[in-house]
């Protein structure tokens, strides 16, 4: 749900600016409406500073954590601009070196061929009047060569040789056949530039860990410049006025924290109202959900927050969306898998990634259950070729409720007519929540014509014959079958849920009545045009089930394949490699399309039928990240 929200005005004399802002910062629950002007060279260099020592405080945070020693923290002596440029310095210079150090890497790589390769000698050589020429040229070139010239075949590199040629020294160099190879350095020279290298590097790293004893100092002085930040945009939001002896400032504030915002203000210089949000006003969103719908909260915030004036949808889309994750991935062995590392996760992360871990925990229960409604466990299914399968449990067979592909088909489109059916019911609520009674009629009319479509489809035998249509155990057919004339039921449901869709649509735009019919007949196209589409999406569910299920299917038998008889029991290694690795990537796949398609049928499909308009901001109280804070 959606936290409500009060406005509130201050107005202030500008000699209590200072002291109003600083006292309004720490209560810290107003959420301070900034004004526009937010390009000031205070508020960039703010953000400038910020941007620099967070990436510095990162930098540190992972090297202190690769070595896994605890760093007795200090408080740094000077600027943290200072501790920045030093630190960046040094990275900057290890880069360097690293980079000099591949390409000597490189340089003795290709040296190597020659053998060991010393430019002393070659320069005693030299003097003695041998010149050591060094080339590489096409096998043919070179076998072409007349064999009276002092050509020294080295190497062969494919269908390339390198070679030596000696020169007189005293001789004018003629050039050489095919490429011509200049050594720079002896393999001993090379070698021992590597290793100083590595000696500075390490050098400039054990400089880097000292200052990881600073970590502690750059939390607080990034949440002191947060703090100052946030200041600035609060001093630059005043509008000034009577001459700007004067300034107002707006901003909004969590009912329930009334009794603190009064104590504030009463003991505040400043004048204030108090009033409940008006009209199309659109203070920020705090969500307030229960505690296992919070977990869904980073889903909805993925596509938008909704505005203050909708129903908060986490809730709503919390059990769809585990249920659709479930069936997407349905098995019991990968969401055991799945289990095993979202349970010790959530134990052992803070924050936000322990929120995530109990949404993995959650859809990861959701994928077990999948799978034994579904009936599958590592592919391995509760029927093959409508055969019981022996490899399958006979314990959990009783639990898969929807074994058969016409089951597993029929189940998501049901899912569909339901989330479906829910959107329209929740647009129906938004509407007599905004507009009265006329703005949710227009909304129980879709809803009425969405059962109507479900009726028609069961009654014109769409999913075979009306009374013995059955979901696995849901007995759908025989359910409807038996409301007495459903026939004329049916009949009289459509109409009026048309009749209200021609009359009461467009009463959020405050349309003219007589104009409502006309823009209705268009609404009803667009429903029957797509009502159908909506719904069959839902089979995306059962699509990427299948495929899943029949991957891993799939490795099993290539594993059966490489195990053979059994007999050699490195087949059993290899058979276990095999699963491992098909495994493997089938989990990883079904994980990203598990996770895309739930998302995609609840913005698009359910969210359309709810009518889903968001943009909401988040609450972001005006606050401080740091108790001891000077402006």
């Amino acid at each position: 749900m959606i936290q409500k929200m009060k406005k509130l005005s201050l107005l202030v004399h500008a000699n209590d600016r200072s002291q109003v802002l600083e006292d309004l910062q720490r209560l810290g629950v107003v959420h301070v409406e900034f004004g526009k002007d937010q390009q000031r060279l205070e508020i960039l260099v703010f953000k400038e500073k910020i941007t620099k020592l967070e990436k510095t405080h990162q930098f540190l945070t992972t090297l202190a954590a690769s070595e896994k020693t605890v760093f007795h923290q200090e408080t740094y002596p000077d600027d943290l601009d200072v501790l920045y440029d030093e630190i960046e310095k040094m990275r900057v210079e290890v880069d360097d070196l690293r980079s000099q150090g591949v390409h000597l890497a490189k340089e003795l790589e290709s040296q190597n061929v020659w053998g060991f390769y010393d430019a002393q000698k070659a320069e005693a050589l030299n003097a003695a009047g041998i010149k050591l020429r060094f080339g590489k040229a096409p096998a043919k070139l070179f076998e072409a060569l007349d064999p009276q010239e002092p050509f020294v075949e080295v190497a062969k590199d494919g269908s390339s040789v390198l070679y030596v040629y000696l020169q007189d020294s005293k001789k004018e160099s003629a050039e050489l056949p095919g490429q011509e190879i200049f050594l720079s350095a002896g393999s001993d020279q090379l070698q021992q530039k590597l290793l100083d290298i590595d000696a500075e590097i390490k050098k400039r790293e054990k400089f880097l860990l000292g200052y990881c004893r600073y970590i502690d100092g750059l939390s607080d002085g990034i949440a002191d410049l947060k703090d100052r930040l946030s200041y600035s945009f609060a001093n630059y939001s005043l509008t000034e006025t009577a001459g700007g002896q004067v300034l107002i400032l707006q901003g909004w504030y969590p009912e329930v924290e009334e009794a603190r915002v009064r104590e504030f203000l009463d003991s505040s210089r400043a004048a204030y109202l108090l009033e409940e949000p008006k009209g199309e006003e659109q203070p920020p969103i705090a969500l307030k959900n229960g505690r296992l719908a919070r977990l869904f909260e980073p889903i909805t915030k993925v596509y938008s927050l909704p505005n203050y004036h909708e129903i908060d949808t986490t809730a709503f889309l919390a059990p769809f969306f585990a249920l659709f994750v479930g069936l997407c991935l349905a098995d019991v062995g990968y969401g055991t898998l799945m289990l095993a590392v979202t349970i010790p996760a959530f134990f052992l992360l803070k924050g936000e990634g322990r929120r995530l871990a109990g949404l993995g925990i959650v859809l990861s229960v959701m994928t077990i259950a999948g799978g034994l409604l579904l009936g599958d466990i590592f592919g391995i299914e509760t029927f093959k070729e409508g055969v019981p399968n022996q490899l399958y449990p006979s314990l959990l067979r009783p639990l898969a409720l929807f074994p058969t592909m016409a089951d597993a088909m029929a189940l998501p489109i049901l899912l569909g007519f339901v989330q479906v059916f829910l959107g329209h019911i929740l647009r129906m609520v938004n509407g007599f929540r905004r507009d009265g009674v006329q703005g949710g009629l227009k909304p129980i009319g879709t809803a009425l014509l969405v059962i109507t479509v479900g009726f028609l489809l069961l009654e014109y035998n769409f999913f075979g014959p009306f009374a013995k249509v059955m979901v696995g155990p849901i007995p759908v057919g025989p359910l409807v079958s038996s409301i007495p004339y459903v026939s004329t039921v049916t009949i009289v449901l459509g109409v009026l849920g048309a009749v209200l869709v021609l009359l009461f649509n467009g009463v959020e735009h405050h349309l003219k009545f007589y104009i409502r019919p006309a823009m209705g007949l268009w609404e009803l196209y667009e429903f029957i045009s797509q009502i159908l589409g909506d719904i069959l999406s839902y089979l995306r569910l059962f699509a990427l089930g299948l495929a899943g299920g029949l991957l891993a299917e799939s490795f099993n038998s290539i594993g059966i394949m490489v195990l053979g008889n059994g007999h050699n029991p490195l087949m059993w290694v290899f058979l276990i490699v095999v699963l491992l690795i098909g495994h493997g990537i089938n989990l990883g796949l079904a994980l990203i399309a598990s996770f895309v398609h739930p998302v995609r049928l609840t913005f698009v499909e359910f969210y359309k039928a709810i009518g889903f308009k968001g943009g909401g901001v988040s609450y972001s109280p005006f606050q401080t990240q740091l108790k001891s804070n000077n402006h």
